[in-house]
C-alpha cells in the first residue's frame, strides 16, 4: 500500500512537472510567433546601453530632481548595426502606452528618470521608445513595450555601475583627476569586455565624465562595443538623443553658442570665446563629478 503511494505521488509529480515544461515551451514559443509576426526578421546586431551621470548632465541644464537620485540614471537601450550604424525600417505602428509600463512605473521613474523634470518622465520614455524600442523587438527577448523597459531595468541591476566604480576606488569627486586609459582599462577588468565612456567638454575646463555605454548581443550579454564608434563622425550618428539636441548641432572645432554660456554657463569669461562641445569621446584627462 505504502509502495503504491510512493508510485503515485511519483507519478502526479512527473505529470505535473512534464505539464509546466509543456507550458513553459508554449509560451515561448508564442512569443518567438507573436515577435515574428509583429517584429520581423531583425534589424540590428547589438545594442548600446547608455548610463548617465546626472551631475554632468545637470551641469548644463535646470533639473528637477529628488534626493534620492544619487546613482547612474539610463539614457537609453538603442539597437545598432556593426559596427556603428542605426537600424531603418523599424515598425511605426507600435505607439508609446503609459499604461503598459504602469507595473515599474515607479522603478522606472527613478532609474530611468527624467533629469529635467522628474515629475513628468513621459516625453522623455515616448521619445526612447519611438526612436528605438520599436527597432529592439525583433529579438524574441523583447516583444513588446514592457519588454524594452523591463529589460533596461534589468540590466541597470546586473551592470551595478556605481558599485563596481566604488569598488575599485572610483569615487566621484570634484577634485581628483581622472585618466581616461586607466579607467578604461579598469572598466574593461570590471566587465570582461571593453565599454564607451564619453565627456562634456568645455574649452580651458576640466572634461566632466558624462556616460559609459555597453554593449550586449541578442541575448543581453555583454560583448565589447566597437572601437571605429569612438570616431567622431561614427559617434555623431548615435547621437541624435531628446536630453543633448540642443548641444548636438556640430562636432566641428569652431562650436560656439554664446546663447548657451550666457544662460546656462554665466560664470564662463565670453572672452575666452565659451567653446562647448556636447558629450564625445574623453579626452586624456577628466573629472567625475560629485552630486552637490
Amino acid at each position: 500500500m505504502r509502495l503504491k503511494n510512493v508510485l503515485n505521488l511519483f507519478t502526479s509529480t512527473y505529470i505535473l512537472f512534464s505539464w509546466c515544461r509543456l507550458h513553459l515551451l508554449l509560451i515561448l514559443v508564442a512569443r518567438f510567433v507573436l515577435c515574428t509576426h509583429v517584429c520581423g526578421e531583425r534589424q540590428w546586431d547589438y545594442l548600446v546601453y547608455s548610463l548617465e551621470w546626472p551631475p554632468t548632465y545637470c551641469f548644463t541644464h535646470t533639473c528637477k530632481l529628488p534626493y534620492n537620485i544619487n546613482n547612474f540614471n539610463i539614457h537609453g537601450l538603442w539597437p545598432s548595426i556593426w559596427p556603428s550604424g542605426s537600424p531603418t525600417n523599424c515598425p511605426n505602428h507600435m505607439p508609446f502606452e503609459i499604461d503598459t509600463i504602469k507595473p515599474i512605473y515607479t522603478e522606472l521613474q527613478k532609474e530611468w528618470a527624467n533629469l529635467d523634470d522628474f515629475d513628468d518622465p513621459k516625453a522623455f520614455w515616448k521619445h526612447e521608445w519611438q526612436k528605438h524600442g520599436v527597432c529592439a523587438l525583433s529579438d524574441p527577448i523583447i516583444s513588446n513595450e514592457l519588454d524594452y523597459f523591463n529589460i533596461s531595468l534589468i540590466m541597470k541591476s546586473k551592470v551595478n555601475l556605481l558599485r563596481r566604480l566604488e569598488s575599485i576606488k572610483i569615487i566621484p569627486s570634484d577634485s581628483v583627476t581622472l585618466k581616461r586609459d586607466v579607467l578604461l582599462n579598469q572598466l574593461k577588468k570590471l566587465f570582461n569586455v571593453d565599454v564607451l565612456m564619453y565627456c562634456f567638454l568645455i574649452h580651458h575646463k576640466p572634461a566632466k565624465l558624462a556616460e559609459i555605454r555597453l554593449c550586449l548581443n541578442p541575448s543581453m550579454e555583454f560583448i565589447s562595443c566597437p572601437s571605429s564608434i569612438h570616431n567622431i563622425d561614427d559617434y555623431h550618428h548615435h547621437h541624435h538623443h531628446y536630453k543633448y539636441e540642443s548641444f548636438s548641432s556640430s562636432f566641428s572645432k569652431n562650436i560656439l553658442d554664446n546663447f548657451v554660456c550666457q544662460s546656462q554657463l554665466p560664470w564662463i569669461n565670453q572672452s575666452t570665446n565659451c567653446l562647448l562641445h556636447s558629450n564625445a569621446p574623453c579626452p586624456d584627462e577628466l573629472i567625475f563629478p560629485d552630486f552637490n
